[in-house]
């Protein structure tokens, strides 16, 4: 297809699609065992424009039409709005799996997988001894990382910075985690930008005002609330939390039932949106405003104590072993 038409990379996605998939894959001949193949595309939310994604979910369906082989498609992807919208659309032609909504021991097991592979690259390396950094080191560091592995992955480059002595990195990390929290800037600014994209100034002051009281508030208390509760306590619409959380799926864990705890992700978020080295940045929450947040009438009041279905946030109560 490329020797036919060298310029096919300038065409639209879906002519693309057609003739560098589609029409060949239409093209191999029947078999008397179906073959099967798997193609990754690792996060699809990090694809430069937001059409592109839905027009890549609405077409990657038609390759079901093919009898001869049979082709799959393993996504991974940040839940933002974008991606779940184009999954809606497609809701016959896919399963999806949330990874913090897989049972923790799973979790665990595959983190620990993946912090026993990295030391050992480590070792190989660096001269230390076969059993380092020992069980206890490794468990300590799996409760800090459960659910993401993106928080495993940073913790590794932390401890394996050449500048560093690893040994003393990963005492650090283990007696304080905030030592590393400065290091997920990658992880969580390009999330928190996506806020303001295509906003004027006006409108960007609001949104950060807006993202600053709701998230502020549930970083800051220790019982974690429903949306109901949080548009009660701040004397916000309702649809307006709805709204600003909407796009913070990829760092908190947002119900669709609005009676259900808002919950974080990962504790490092809450530590990185507090972190006083990011005063500069135009997410860093105070956290002496939050606490001084008005409360909205007698009845709001209530709800810091008396939440029917608020309990402790497991994956904090992971990250503070």
């Amino acid at each position: 297809a490329i020797d036919d038409d060298p310029n096919i990379s300038e065409k639209v996605l879906r002519e693309q699609f057609e003739k560098l998939l589609l029409n060949p894959l239409f093209g191999v001949g029947q078999r008397e065992e179906t073959a099967r193949r798997v193609i990754v595309i690792d996060a699809l939310d990090e694809c430069g424009l937001e059409d592109d994604i839905g027009t890549i979910l609405r077409l990657l369906p038609q390759v079901q039409k093919s009898t001869s082989v049979q082709l799959r498609f393993l996504l991974t992807s940040r839940p933002e709005l974008t991606i779940r919208l184009g999954f809606e659309g497609i809701a016959d032609a896919h399963q999806d799996l949330v990874l913090h909504e897989i049972e923790m021991p799973v979790i665990e097991h595959d983190i620990s997988l993946y912090f026993e592979d990295q030391f050992q690259r480590l070792k190989q390396r660096r001269s230390f001894p076969s059993d380092w950094p020992g069980d206890a080191a490794t468990k300590g560091l799996v409760d800090r990382a459960v659910p993401l592995f993106i928080a495993a992955a940073t913790l590794c480059r932390f401890i394996d910075d050449a500048k560093w002595n690893p040994q003393k990195r990963l005492e650090a990390i283990l007696t304080d985690q905030s030592t590393y929290v400065s290091k997920m800037d990658s992880t969580y600014i390009p999330v928190l930008k996506q806020l303001l994209t295509g906003q004027n100034e006006t409108e960007s002051r609001t949104l950060l005002e807006e993202f600053k009281e709701i998230v502020g508030v549930i970083i800051i208390l220790a019982i974690p609330l429903s949306i109901n509760s949080l548009s009660h306590l701040i004397d916000r619409e309702l649809e307006d939390v709805q709204c600003r959380l909407d796009q913070l799926h990829s760092v908190l864990s947002v119900p669709n039932n609005f009676d259900t705890p808002v919950r974080l992700l990962h504790l490092s978020f809450r530590d990185f949106l507090l972190d006083h080295h990011q005063e500069k940045s135009k997410f860093w929450i105070d956290e002496k405003v939050c606490l001084s947040v008005p409360v909205a009438g007698s009845q709001s009041l209530m709800v810091l104590s008396s939440e029917p279905e608020a309990s402790s946030r497991p994956s904090d109560e992971k990250a503070t072993d």
